[in-house]
């Protein structure tokens, strides 16, 4: 977590109490001040440490402003309640951000609209001039850009659309099948899909990758259909079973998912 006035950084000293609780300590005091804080929430940890942080900083001078730009938002992916036997994550983390009179809230590419919804004051931002430097590598001619689902086409789009150069890139949606309470995945169709890829190379782009079988399962579909490379940008790389995956060729991510940072 990183705390910006329009001059500075403040720094902030953390540490736990004998009995477990946990505390922070500002560097300086802050007053009559525009901050900006931005945080990766990769644990509850970093959640709780953010809610003292920003707390403190309100306590100090209720007349700050506080900015928040969330790169990372944990629980974003578990969007809706599966059953009455598993809880509604991002409701619960949302509500906890939502104790606080956030100016504003950036998410960094969030997994679906429901986070903006759901958080007060919020929206999305994207990694636009990660990817632009990204698709800048390739020529609309040879790359076809692919996307997992319906979902992630939506997000791609936006993205896209920011990007003048993306405009001249072909774009097909897959499709996959995911069992909602195991989260195994099943099989990957390319949908309705009207472009050869014959000769093509393809990219990826997604917003999240965790252990990488979505697009270690698409790989193999492309390969199947005779592409001659295969690469994947995603904004969060989480990569928890490591980032060399069978059948790509080149990943690139954000630094967004910093855990522990």
């Amino acid at each position: 977590m990183k705390i910006f006035l329009p001059l500075e950084e403040v720094t902030y000293e953390k540490f736990t109490f004998p009995d477990g609780q946990p505390h922070i300590k500002l560097s300086r005091e802050i007053i009559d001040a525009d901050v900006t804080i931005e945080v990766s929430i990769t644990s509850v940890e970093e959640l709780f440490d953010l809610m003292l942080v920003a707390n403190t900083i309100k306590d100090s001078d209720p007349t700050n402003i506080i900015d928040l730009y969330i790169e990372y938002l944990l629980g974003a992916r578990m969007d809706r309640a599966i059953d009455n036997t598993q809880p509604f994550t991002l409701k619960v983390i949302a509500d906890v951000l939502n104790t606080f009179p956030w100016d504003s809230v950036d998410i960094l590419d969030p997994h679906s609209p429901v986070a903006c919804e759901l958080i007060n004051n919020a929206k999305p931002v994207y990694p636009g001039t990660e990817l632009e430097a990204v698709i800048s590598l390739y020529h609309p001619e040879e790359t076809i850009i692919v996307v997992p689902d319906l979902g992630a086409r939506k997000r791609v789009e936006e993205m896209l659309s920011l990007l003048a150069p993306a405009r001249w890139f072909k774009l097909i949606q897959c499709s996959k099948n995911r069992d909602s309470q195991t989260g195994k995945l099943s099989g990957f169709t390319l949908g309705d899909n009207k472009f050869d890829l014959a000769g093509k190379k393809c990219l990826i782009i997604d917003d999240i990758c965790d252990g990488g079988g979505t697009f270690v399962g698409l790989a193999k579909l492309l390969w199947e259909n005779d592409a001659i490379q295969v690469d994947l940008f995603v904004t969060h790389g989480i990569f928890s079973k490591g980032k060399t995956l069978e059948g790509i060729d080149t990943v690139y991510s954000t630094t967004s998912y910093r855990k522990g940072d």
